[in-house]
């Protein structure tokens, strides 16, 4: 699960000091040179601009560039650091601002001060996601009890890291926080909280974390970075992952901070990194416990936009020279439609998966606005080839595909059609199609309606109920008859 790291980048772009030491890594001196020299100076401040400031366009191209590659592939984790508390200790220096909230906790500016960097950091979530994460995080480092009492985290840093919450899953994202050291004394206060998740830092009982924050919420953590990932061996680390990591049971083992050996970097993420994106979108964990962020699969996909389904592709509608508009019917949503973008490239990841009749499984995103969602990963099953074999299987095929789109209201679940025009698809592939066939649909689709009658043609039913029918199955019941009168020769002849 490879994540582009914002670390102090918001930070920096109020502070762009970077210090760079004879040895070690180069490391920003926002955290020991204050942007505010007092808070009456906040006034002056402005929230970033995630496209132009700072150092953020390195993570947005990092973050494009991880998409590209392997977005298809691997979950990609978008951190956000700071959130809002911990920016303002930076902005401020950490000990004047610790002594501001604790000489005036009603000064104004303190509340103007957390806002700055609420709408700051809030606009690093939108560009991340946008740039192509699959979901994001922030690290709220200042707001634990190993540096403010919890009675001070209930009054200045809970306020805006649920607001943060709610307006990132009103846009369909969800993220994870990370808060450093032991965290038990405030786990109350976030189990309340719409997370989807929580990074534990290794100070932290995971146990007792399991037994309350991780009843709804999905848990990372908590390996220690500084003591078994730096100086345990391979095997340590491995075994320390597979204890940690559950994934059926909500939990994703990983280290609680990001320096550590190459070698056991590796070995870390082989035994508990997801491999494909599908590894946070699969049936099996969205039904693990989870808090309210993503408590329930369809809870879930409404937040975070993002939808796993069986699906069988029922027509194909050109967008634009290098896309297509796919029409689909899914077991879990109905009739959806999605884009396809770049899909009639010969490169695309889209080629040759896209075609009519086709079913296997989906992942598309959901529209913010209107029916026209985004497709995200395609992965065919049923290429149901014996539907070309001849003429009338494809008329066939596409009648059923046309009567069935003209039956049921757009993204209203219909397993029991879902599974009608499956049967139907696959027994025309294995069989010649035949009028007997035809007839057998309509009845089974005038009964999953609730539109047949025992006296009457079921096609009848259908014409009055839709108003019409395809008018290709004048030409298709045409071709279906004459077959059934040859077969009936050659049966006659060979008796």
């Amino acid at each position: 699960m490879p994540s582009s790291r914002a670390a102090c980048q918001t930070g920096c772009r109020f502070a762009s000091t970077i210090s760079w030491p004879p040895r070690g890594r180069p490391e920003s001196a926002c955290g020991n040179t204050a942007r505010i020299r007092s808070l009456e100076e906040v006034g002056g401040l402005k929230p970033v601009d995630s496209t132009r400031d700072g150092r953020i366009p390195v993570l947005l191209e990092a973050v494009r560039i991880l998409a590209k590659a392997v977005g298809s592939e691997i979950s990609i984790r978008g951190n956000c650091d700071q959130g809002p508390f911990s920016l303002a200790c930076l902005l401020r220096g950490s000990e004047d601002f610790l002594m501001d909230l604790a000489e005036e906790p009603e000064n104004p500016d303190i509340t103007r001060l957390l806002e700055v960097c609420h709408q700051s950091h809030l606009a690093v979530h939108r560009a991340v996601a946008a740039a192509g994460a699959h979901f994001t995080s922030l690290g709220d480092s200042f707001s634990g009890p190993d540096v403010i009492s919890p009675a001070m985290f209930e009054q200045f840093s809970r306020p805006f890291e649920e607001r943060l919450v709610r307006e990132v899953a009103a846009e369909g994202l969800f993220t994870v926080i990370h808060i450093c050291g032991d965290t038990t004394r405030i786990q109350e206060s976030l189990g309340a909280y719409d997370f989807c998740g929580f990074e534990l830092d290794y100070k932290t009982n995971a146990a007792l974390a399991k037994s309350t924050v991780g009843k709804n919420h999905v848990l990372f953590g908590n390996i220690d970075p500084s003591g078994l990932v730096a100086r345990g061996t391979a095997d340590q680390v491995r075994a320390a992952s597979l204890k940690s990591g559950n994934p059926e049971a909500g939990s994703f083992s990983m280290p609680a901070a990001p320096s550590r050996p190459a070698r056991r970097r590796r070995t870390s993420m082989r035994w508990s990194a997801p491999r494909t994106t599908s590894a946070f979108t699969s049936d099996r964990w969205l039904h693990a416990p989870r808090g309210n962020c993503i408590a329930k699969p369809r809870e879930f996909s409404e937040r975070a936009a993002v939808h796993p389904t069986q699906a069988t592709i029922i027509r194909l509608t050109r967008l634009t020279d290098s896309s297509l508009i796919v029409h689909w019917f899914t077991e879990e949503h109905g009739l959806i439609k999605t884009v396809a973008k770049g899909a009639r490239r010969p490169k695309s990841p889209f080629a040759g998966q896209l075609d009519l009749f086709f079913g296997g499984e989906i992942v598309f995103q959901r529209a913010k606005r209107g029916e026209l969602h985004a497709l995200r990963e395609v992965s065919i099953r049923h290429w149901r080839e014996g539907l070309r074999r001849n003429y009338s299987s494809t008329l066939f095929a596409a009648y059923c595909c046309q009567l069935l789109e003209s039956a049921v209201e757009p993204e209203h679940p219909e397993p029991g059609l879902y599974d009608l025009l499956g049967r139907a698809l696959d027994h025309v592939e294995r069989n010649e199609p035949g009028a007997r066939a035809l007839r057998h649909y309509e009845r089974e689709l005038a009964r999953l309606l609730g539109i047949s009658h025992d006296q009457r043609q079921a096609h009848f039913s259908l014409r009055d109920a839709l108003g019409s029918l395809p008018s290709t199955r004048g030409e298709l019941l045409e071709r279906l008859s004459k077959s059934d009168d040859l077969s009936s020769s050659a049966e006659g002849k060979q008796r």
